[in-house]
């Protein structure tokens, strides 16, 4: 968990490009804690916060709110894959769509 602890940017998830110009920002604390900042030009912004946990190249989500966010669904657990490109990009994969974000 240790290689994750940090501020990583990329892309904002959709697979669709109907967001226009977006980003995505994970902030993983040593702690087990994170919070996700997504914010695009047509789809607007998030941040879903929680805790994670890693086993293997798995990182388990347990997003536990999304704050100022209503109509968002607060509480959900999910998987992605991971994997360091360098040591510097992680690149995440959720099914067959896989995105890679750079550590600031």
């Amino acid at each position: 968990m240790a290689e994750l602890v940090g501020d990583w940017l990329g892309p904002f998830p959709t697979s669709t490009g109907a967001c226009g110009a977006s980003y995505g920002e994970f902030f993983f604390q040593s702690n087990g804690s994170y919070a996700f900042n997504g914010n695009s030009e047509n789809c607007g912004g998030f941040t879903p916060v929680g805790t994670y946990s890693v086993e293997g190249n798995v990182i388990t989500f347990d997003q536990t709110g999304v704050p100022n966010c209503p109509i968002c669904q607060q509480r959900v657990q999910y998987a992605v894959t991971f994997s360091f490109v360098t040591s510097n990009d992680l690149q995440i994969c959720s099914g067959s769509l896989c995105y890679v974000y750079h550590r600031q």
